[in-house]
């Protein structure tokens, strides 16, 4: 069966009833910058290679950066979402499946990982697999080719994995571009390297270099600069600086204004005075 939904296409809905495997759903997700998934205790698999473009998952709250020739599997019982980067949306081809035999070929391969990223063209084991779902002879898919199919790709996983328990990041716009996002989403928190390293499975010395390389300047500094240019509008529109400070997370007012006078060369109250 052929499914087509816009900037999708599901090439088969359940092929088998089998308990050792089933392919649930299969397909291709074209480039859309808006997409977004999100699913909460999975009880599938899900295989996915990007063809082209970048994207974010996220699984149990680590961020783990994609982008061309990411093949990843998410295990079984995940919580997980992922997204399209807006200016380089990604083309993914995907299959969800369950049963003992991907139970078994994980766990042999891959133990307790929560998730596996490899580096290669995985496009041929796709293409061959949507090949399959849509011929008739239902016989022999079920008792040959897809097995094969998914011990391949297992195998091919393996020997490729680039993940410890950490996944690497290349320097890239992309990866830079996720690291300040999420320095921007989080400004009423303390800066911590060590919590943006824990995020995004990525070691505090690649976080500097590829936030260095991409904005010339620390990712702590861009930090406290992106909280005081908000600072700054804050208190010339009549915000108190307690309030000010609170709301951008500072400890103590006091620390607050030793910061803001050093890079703004006047204090708080000197700003509010002159406005």
């Amino acid at each position: 069966m052929l499914i087509i939904m816009e900037k999708e296409i599901v090439y088969y809905k359940t092929i088998s009833d089998n308990k050792t495997y089933n392919i649930v759903l299969s397909g291709v997700t074209d480039k859309n910058p808006f997409f977004y998934n999100s699913q909460t205790k999975s009880k599938y698999y899900v295989f996915e290679f990007v063809v082209t473009g970048k994207g974010t998952v996220c699984i149990d709250d680590k961020s783990y950066f994609l982008q061309k020739n990411d093949f990843y599997i998410i295990p079984a019982n995940s919580n997980y979402e992922y997204f399209t980067e807006i200016n380089d949306p990604y083309q993914r081809f995907w299959f969800c499946a369950e049963g003992v035999l991907i139970d078994n070929l994980y766990k042999t391969y891959f133990k307790d990982k929560n998730i596996v990223i490899a580096n290669r063209d995985f496009s041929l084991y796709f293409k061959k697999l949507f090949n399959v779902l849509k011929r008739s002879d239902k016989i022999l898919i079920d008792e040959y080719d897809i097995p094969l199919l998914i011990h391949e790709i297992f195998l091919t996983a393996f020997n490729n994995f680039c993940l410890t328990e950490c996944f690497y990041s290349k320097l890239s716009k992309g990866a830079a571009a996720s690291l300040k996002n999420y320095i921007c989403s989080n400004f009423s928190k303390p800066f911590s390297l060590q919590e943006m390293s824990d995020n995004f499975c990525i070691s505090k010395n690649q976080i500097i270099n590829i936030f260095k390389k991409e904005y010339n300047m620390t990712p702590h500094m861009f930090s406290t600069l992106y909280k005081l240019d908000m600072a700054e509008e804050m208190l010339k529109r009549g915000t108190s600086v307690k309030e000010t400070a609170q709301y951008l997370g500072y400890s103590t007012d006091k620390y607050f204004s030793s910061i803001f006078k050093k890079y703004k060369n006047k204090t708080p109250s000197q700003l509010k005075k002159n406005r």
